[in-house]
């Protein structure tokens, strides 16, 4: 380099201003019941643990809402903030649900079978009878057993009707209670209309008792596993069940368009794990064991000047209703327990429950230790992200929080948690046991999985949604303007590649004037809008608004643009191409 250009250097550069810096990221967590900051702990990179289905029915419309919620949530957080994402799923295939679901489908299908190939179909009727008698007694009681049990009539309309009527008249009405007592009379008055049925009948005998059992299952099963519950031993039967009802799951999360888990966990794939998980808490002096079980010791670790208890939830760590859902419906009848607070990490079992070898004798795991043992043995000590239904916060979530706390002796085993919102049918929370559940199967019989996840984008993602089949069509409307808008630039752009390719050589005019510079800048203000919306807490309903806005916009300007300048095939075909992106983030597809 000669002396003369070493001694000219460059002017001074300044770094740039940013006018309009991009937020980021803030989620709301359950943690805080603020929105904070997502700060990974290493790098971009996420570790995520979503609580998965317990496998024991059809899925539903409130399943369908937290899994393809926390869909659009993974999808954003990986395909536009670009965060590398490892998404891990359970699935519950050990729990008092699946014991009970498949012990009864058992016992009745045995039960049908027999009287059937027997012939003995008035023995089956009188059973149903009784079996019938035991539910009203037992399920509604009082008065309204009072005018049940006198007889079975002949004629199906003389089954009465049953007002709800609260214990106590002055308590505003439990919606809860309400919807219990509504599916007992439910199943009570299909189960009088199938016996009433059924005892004129002259059908031959399989028929009869595929009448019987479709109409008075409900009453039935639960009379059989009451005699010969403790009698089902293979644990086939179990698995069986549970494995049906997981393959069911995922078909429904395809046809939803749900990107698959990066690793699934089953609970039965993990027993050692969750021993070893147990066995750890317990020598940590946070756990006990008594008569064949272990009981997480709520009152030890809260004095611990480490950790603290229901930090999702506190205000609820005292209702014995949830204490005693979170048990399960056959945890519950265990004995040992020192404190109504303290929770089963291992269920001891009795005849006619599954069962695996441990040091404490024969069992199966408690729920909520289940995901603390799995996720705990996929990322480690501590997690980024944690995901699932609200109605879970307390206290499995609670409970997952504070065994793995114990375990790892640690105060934050999770960064953030999220919860999508409740959804409700027609006003009424959805619940499979109170049967009062659209499966998504029937939804997507009526509506496409396309417009189901848009009415969730619409919706505040951690909000409760109420569906309603006319609020449908909101969703359709969304739909129809995309689809519109994309066959529109899709026919434009054709049309000025035809006329292109008709030219030898292109006119000299750049048609980039004042009308196309305008809808460059709402390109431009769009993409910070749609920005600033997702990094606010993930807000889908307002960056689809302002997508929805551009996508006006860019409709007015060829409409305008092709009386007289002629459409600038290069600035819609930008835009679109953003649009497109967008909704492939969402999984909604796109104009190609």
């Amino acid at each position: 380099m000669s002396s003369s250009t070493s001694t000219v250097k460059q002017p001074e550069w300044r770094v740039p201003t940013n006018s309009a810096p991009a937020s980021p990221l803030r989620i709301l967590n359950s943690l805080t019941r603020t929105k904070t900051e997502v700060v990974p702990r290493q790098g971009k990179r996420l570790t995520w643990y979503n609580c998965g289905p317990t496998v024991y029915d059809a899925s539903h419309l409130g399943h369908a809402r937290t899994y393809l919620t926390v869909d659009i949530l993974r999808r954003i957080l990986t395909d536009y903030f670009q965060f590398d994402v490892l998404f891990v799923m359970n699935i519950t295939d050990i729990d008092d649900k699946i014991i009970l679901r498949s012990r009864q489908a058992h016992l009745l299908r045995t039960w049908r079978d027999k009287h059937a190939e027997s012939g003995e179909v008035d023995s089956a009727l009188q059973q149903a009878v009784e079996a019938y008698n035991s539910y009203v007694s037992g399920k509604l009681g009082g008065s309204a057993a009072s005018a049940l049990l006198s007889s079975i009539a002949a004629d199906p309309k003389a089954f009465p009707a049953l007002p709800f009527v609260p214990a106590d008249p002055a308590a505003p009405v439990d919606p809860v209670d309400e919807g219990k007592w509504a599916m007992h009379v439910a199943a009570a008055r299909k189960a009088y209309v199938a016996i009433t049925t059924l005892s004129s009948s002259s059908a031959p005998a399989e028929e009869r008792m595929g009448v019987l059992t479709e109409g008075a299952g409900d009453v039935i099963a639960p009379w059989l596993d009451t005699q010969l519950g403790s009698t089902v031993s293979h644990s086939k039967i179990f698995k069986a069940h549970a494995a049906f009802w997981e393959r069911d799951f995922f078909q429904d999360m395809k046809a939803l368009r749900v990107r698959p888990a990066d690793i699934v966990t089953r609970v039965s794939e993990y027993i050692p794990e969750i021993v070893q998980f147990v066995e750890k808490i317990i020598e940590r002096g946070y756990a006990y064991e008594a008569d064949g079980s272990v009981y997480f010791d709520v009152a030890a670790f809260k004095a611990s000047p480490r950790h603290d208890y229901a930090k999702l939830e506190p205000w609820a760590a005292g209702s014995a209703n949830l204490l005693e859902e979170g048990e399960g419906s056959l945890g519950s009848k265990l004995r040992g327990k020192r404190a109504a607070a303290d929770f089963a990490l291992w269920k001891q079992s009795k005849d006619g429950e599954p069962s695996w070898t441990s040091p404490w004798g024969p069992g199966r795991p408690g729920w909520h230790i289940e995901c603390s043992a799995m996720a705990s043995e996929v990322l480690g000590e501590t997690m980024d992200i944690h995901s699932g239904g609200i109605d879970l916060a307390f206290p499995h979530h609670d409970n997952e929080l504070a065994q793995s706390e114990a375990y790892h002796e640690c105060d934050q085993w999770v960064n953030y948690f999220i919860h999508p919102g409740h959804l409700h049918i027609e006003g009424q929370k959805m619940s499979k046991s109170l049967k009062n559940f659209i499966t998504i199967k029937e939804a997507l019989a009526r509506h496409t999985a396309r417009q189901l996840r848009l009415t969730f984008l619409l919706h505040p993602w951690e909000s409760r949604l109420d569906f309603r089949e006319s609020g449908m069509e909101e969703a359709k409307g969304v739909e129809g303007t995309l689809k519109k808008f994309f066959l529109n630039v899709r026919s434009t752009l054709s049309e000025i590649r035809a006329k292109e390719e008709a030219q030898e050589s292109r006119a000299d005019v750049h048609g980039y004037g004042d009308r196309e510079r305008a809808l460059v800048a709402e390109l431009g203000k769009s993409q910070l809008a749609v920005h600033e919306a997702l990094a606010d807490s993930i807000d889908t309903p307002t960056a689809l608004r302002h997508l929805l806005d551009l996508v006006s916009r860019v409709n007015i300007y060829m409409l305008e643009a092709a009386r007289d300048t002629g459409v600038n095939g290069e600035v819609i075909g930008k835009v679109a191409s953003y649009v497109t992106r967008m909704m492939q983030v969402r999984e909604l597809g796109g104009g190609g």
